[in-house]
C-alpha cells in the first residue's frame, strides 16, 4: 500500500504524488481522529514515514535500474562482495538478502548470464552450487554500493545532524513497536 500525505510542499514529487491518494490518508486520519483508542498525531506520523518510505525506495528502485540492477540482484552481489572470496550457496543468498530461494535462484540465473557471478556444482555435493563474484561482478558490487551510498548521502542531505539521530532512535522504536 501507498501512502502520499495531502501536505506536500507545492511543487515538490510529494505533491505531485499526493492529490491522487489524499482522499485514502484524510480518510484514516479522520477515522483515527474520531474513533477512541486512536491518536492522530501517531497515525499521521506513521502514514508521513510511509510516505517517505515510499520515496526513497521508488528512488533507489531508479537508481539500480540506472546500473541495470534490481533490488534483489544488488542485495546478492553485496551479500557476495560482503564475504568475497568466499563462496555462498543459494541458501545462504537467499537468507542473507532476505528473500526466498526461488527469487534468488532468478536472480543469480540472470546475473551468472551477464557474467557477474560464476556458479559452480559444489564436488562433496552434487545437487548444491558454489556461488562467486567474477571480477567484472566485483566492480558491479563496488560501482553500484558507492551509487547507492551516494543516494543515500543525497537524500539524507536536509536533514539536520540532530535531527538524524533522532530519526535513527524513532525508527528502532517503530522496529520494536512493529515486532512486539
Amino acid at each position: 500500500m501507498v501512502f502520499h500525505l495531502p501536505n506536500a510542499n507545492p511543487g515538490s514529487p510529494a505533491a505531485a504524488n499526493a492529490s491522487h491518494q489524499s482522499l485514502l490518508t484524510r480518510t484514516l486520519l479522520t477515522m483515527a481522529r474520531q474513533r477512541p483508542g486512536l491518536t492522530e498525531s501517531r497515525c499521521r506520523t506513521l502514514l508521513e514515514f510511509l510516505a517517505a518510505d515510499t520515496a526513497v525506495r521508488t528512488k533507489i528502485r531508479h537508481r539500480l535500474a540506472a546500473d541495470r540492477l534490481s533490488p534483489v540482484k544488488f542485495q546478492i552481489l553485496l551479500s557476495l562482495y560482503a564475504i568475497d572470496p568466499l563462496p555462498a550457496s543459494l541458501s545462504d543468498l537467499a537468507l542473507h538478502a532476505g528473500i526466498s530461494p526461488s527469487s534468488a535462484s532468478a536472480a543469480i540465473t540472470e546475473l551468472v548470464r551477464r557474467h557477474l557471478l560464476i556458479s559452480r556444482r559444489d564436488p562433496i555435493n552434487r545437487h548444491s552450487f558454489s556461488i562467486h563474484l567474477t571480477l567484472t561482478g566485483r566492480k558491479m558490487a563496488d560501482q553500484a554500493a558507492l551509487h547507492f551510498l551516494h543516494l543515500l548521502e543525497e537524500i539524507a542531505r536536509l536533514l539536520p545532524t540532530p535531527l538524524q539521530a533522532d530519526l535513527q532512535r524513532g525508527c528502532i522504536l517503530l522496529q520494536e513497536g512493529a515486532v512486539g
